[in-house]
């Protein structure tokens, strides 16, 4: 209980700071939440699966792109309709579509919002770059005697390494079987649309773009 307390903490504690952690992500990627769990393996393939210790929502975007042209085309009928005469059949027809339209905008918005449930395995493609950081220093916090480990200032910003991330600087080589980590998950923002726009196959893919390894190494 204690565990699952402290974890969902952690998820809120990065959740706040993620704008100022992650400033620079903002030209190429939205940050859609942060997640933790347990992996369920190195990374294959460029990708990470992620047993879910909590629930995890995420926007649908083609089901909000979807609702949102409809909420329009519904608007257009509304004040075609509004000029026509009353008791017309035309009028008729135009109220019966409109009535018709909202109850599958309806249904359109209830789908926007997928949640995902605890125990739920994610995949995540990894990011490039995807930066891995950890809650304990190399070698952990204690000595083979359990004695407290004494660190210098210029220890401390070596392990952390340059990047102005939370933790220390670790790697994918770390990330296991049963893993604990913290992901920071990302979007790739649409791109603009031209004369001939092109399907982008990762607009609704899920990205780790920052991994924190919760268990000590």
């Amino acid at each position: 209980m204690k565990l699952g307390r402290s974890i969902l903490l952690l998820v809120m504690m990065f959740s706040i700071f993620s704008s100022l952690l992650l400033a620079d992500d903002k030209a190429d990627w939205v940050h859609v939440g942060s997640l933790a769990g347990k992996l369920l393996g190195p990374p294959r393939d460029g990708k990470i699966r992620v047993s879910l210790a909590h629930q995890f929502g995420e926007i649908d975007r083609d089901m909000a792109l979807r609702a949102e042209a409809m909420r329009k085309k519904l608007l257009e009928i509304r004040q075609k309709g509004m000029g026509l005469p009353k008791n017309s059949p035309a009028r008729e027809e135009a109220v019966q579509e409109l009535e018709s339209g909202l109850a599958d905008l309806q249904v359109l918005r209830s789908k926007i919002l997928l949640v995902h449930q605890t125990g739920d395995v994610l995949e995540l493609v990894l990011r490039n770059p995807c930066n891995v950081r950890s809650t304990f220093p190399p070698g952990g916090f204690f000595d083979e005697k359990g004695n407290i480990r004494v660190f210098t200032k210029k220890s401390v910003a070596e392990m952390r390494g340059p990047l102005k991330l939370p933790g220390f600087a670790s790697s994918l080589e770390k990330l296991d079987e049963s893993t604990s980590v913290l992901v920071y998950v990302y979007k790739k923002k649409p791109l603009p649309k031209g004369p001939n726009p092109k399907p982008d196959l990762e607009q609704f893919d899920l990205f780790a773009g920052l991994i924190i390894i919760l268990d000590a190494e």
